[in-house]
């Protein structure tokens, strides 16, 4: 039976140096990243700034 590691990715989606990911990679057979959009981060700031520029929106998406 193969074992199989959920990994919620929050706001860090480099998977180069990500340590849940390369622990769940290192001990488990199958790894499923799951990845959840935050409204909050496509809102706007107190002076009416976007939190989030239209490049990271669309790598996001």
């Amino acid at each position: 039976m193969l074992s199989t590691a959920l990994v919620w990715i929050r706001n860090d989606l480099r998977i180069r140096d990500h340590a849940p990911l390369r622990y769940a990679a290192d001990h488990y057979d199958q790894v499923i990243p799951v990845y959840c959009f935050d409204p909050r981060h496509f809102g706007t700031t107190m002076f009416d700034l976007p939190k989030m520029s239209a490049i990271r929106a669309r790598f996001l998406r």
